[in-house]
């Protein structure tokens, strides 16, 4: 999901592990943590409609959910 701000949200199965990764980028911490904590509430009201047991999604939130703030511009 791309949004307007130049936001994004990235989710995608692990190739690995029985899991679903995602990545966030934003223009700053707050939008981080706004998007981050939508895409939670996200996951827990879909897996509950059926019947999803989640594990791991709280201590990542609580956590700062191991992702890292990508800036807008990298150079080489």
């Amino acid at each position: 999901m791309v949004y307007e701000d130049r936001s994004w949200l990235l989710l995608r199965p692990s190739g690995t592990e029985p899991k679903i990764r995602f990545y966030a980028q934003a223009p700053d911490r707050g939008r981080l943590e706004t998007l981050i904590h939508k895409l939670r509430e996200i996951i827990l009201e879909e897996a509950k409609k059926y019947d999803i047991v989640v594990s791991g999604v709280e201590e990542q939130v609580d956590l700062g959910f191991t992702l890292q703030k990508i800036s807008g511009s990298h150079t080489s």
